[in-house]
């Protein structure tokens, strides 16, 4: 049976050109799924059956989205990659993209039926390697800060080692408390009045 005994902790990924268009209403930083999906490559590419990731946690230390503003009161406008020219000489058409750099921490459960204590070293080792060669959310990953192994009962030394960061919490509950307020002022009040409010 597989129990959780340890947190690994990826420390200060650098990613570059990342996707920071979160949904068709938000962007700035890339979406939640970007990193779980970079958590479950990563645990594919170990090939080791006895060993299933289950949960992340994001802190993010830097964020800078690759944005452009003429003058104070304009909009933004994300940077754009030129593409090369058509063969009638126009510009091709192109699907916008937003882009972000980025540092941000990542702490894993990974979940094990033995100990995987036992060879710590060669398996955050491979754990760097393997996040070296792959994309998180989109972006190339420059620089990994360390890799590292700690005990279920060390979450203080984890909680050191993150300051400074924004974490990322799930504020589903902050939503429907708002969203209920403004129904009682207006029964037609939705969801994405709650999440505007």
């Amino acid at each position: 049976m597989s129990r959780v005994s340890h947190y690994l902790l990826l420390d200060k990924l650098e990613i570059e050109g990342a996707n920071s268009i979160s949904s068709p209403i938000t962007y700035g930083f890339p979406a939640i799924t970007g990193f779980l999906g970079a958590i479950h490559a990563l645990n594919r590419r170990l090939v080791d059956t006895e060993l299933e990731f289950s949960g992340v946690l994001i802190a993010c230390h830097e964020c800078h989205v690759q944005c452009f503003r003429p003058h104070t009161y304009a909009d933004y406008s994300f940077n754009q990659s030129r593409n090369p020219i058509k063969k009638d000489g126009k510009t091709a058409s192109i699907i916008e993209e937003g882009k972000v750099h980025l540092t941000v921490s990542l702490v894993v459960e990974p979940r094990a039926s033995r100990e995987i204590r036992d060879n710590a070293e060669g398996f955050t080792q491979r754990c760097y390697e393997a996040l070296m060669q792959q994309r998180v959310a989109g972006g190339s990953v420059h620089k990994i800060g360390d890799v590292q192994l700690f005990e279920h009962s060390e979450v203080k030394e984890i909680q050191r080692a993150l300051v400074p960061a924004f974490v990322l919490m799930d504020a589903r509950q902050d939503l429907i408390s708002i969203t209920e307020t403004l129904q009682q002022q207006n029964p037609e009040a939705t969801e994405l009045d709650g999440l505007i409010e």
